[in-house]
């Protein structure tokens, strides 16, 4: 059964998308949360894994509220001390 047909798939997009509609501002909750989907499709196939609904859910609010955020260029800051994990993983990101 493709993603897009599964039950599992139309119950993650329907809370998602209620549950954004009164709290974005700027993006589009049904736009938003098919492009999130469809990401998290990639990276569940790309690291053959499935994502429980919850944490579907999860991450499909938590990218749509950082992308609302950078959209009104009001991104979070980290300000801890980093981890050398953290470094390496910051520099090989600014390198693409």
């Amino acid at each position: 059964m493709p993603m897009k047909d599964n039950p599992s798939h139309i119950i993650v997009k329907g809370v998602c998308v209620d549950s954004l509609q009164d709290m974005l501002m700027y993006l589009n909750p049904k736009r938003a949360v098919a492009a999130i989907l469809e990401f998290n499709e990639a990276v569940q196939k790309a690291i053959h894994l499935h994502f429980k609904n919850a944490t579907q859910i999860r991450i499909v609010m938590h990218l749509a509220f950082a992308l609302e955020r950078e959209i009104a260029r009001a991104p979070l800051t980290y300000e801890g001390a980093r981890t050398a994990e953290k470094s390496v993983c910051s520099a090989s990101l600014n390198r693409q």
